[in-house]
């Protein structure tokens, strides 16, 4: 069985990082702060990396995925982030089956990149 996962402000903090660069509101989505495309920009990519993990969320997908579940994240990053979002979820011990970026709203992968893995070697 599989569990989904999204990353931004699921498991990384995005948005202290957003509130750190940008000073914005959390009650607003999206904040007008942020500029369209940031996250396309170098200076984007470099915030999503600076995330910090939630406490106990690699903990938690550890114990599932020790019970037997494929852990899949899924994300709306730019497709260009994937390779760093997977450095990521390594560096922070997150178990990973399989992790998408370049998703839009709907789910469609427009341009969407993945990365799938056998267990523990993601």
């Amino acid at each position: 069985m599989w569990i989904a996962v999204d990353v931004d402000n699921t498991v990384a903090n995005t948005n202290l990082e957003l509130v750190r660069r940008f000073g914005v509101p959390l009650n607003k989505y999206p904040a007008p702060e942020v500029p369209p495309g940031f996250f396309n920009t170098e200076e984007g990519m470099r915030l999503l990396q600076r995330a910090e993990p939630f406490p106990r969320a690699a903990e938690t997908l550890k114990t599932l995925a020790d019970l037997g579940y494929r852990i899949a994240y899924i994300s709306s990053r730019p497709g260009d982030a994937l390779f760093l979002t997977v450095r990521w979820l390594q560096k922070h011990g997150f178990p990973a089956d399989q992790v998408l970026c370049g998703l839009d709203r709907q789910g469609e992968g427009g341009g969407g990149h993945e990365r799938t893995a056998g267990r523990g070697s993601l």
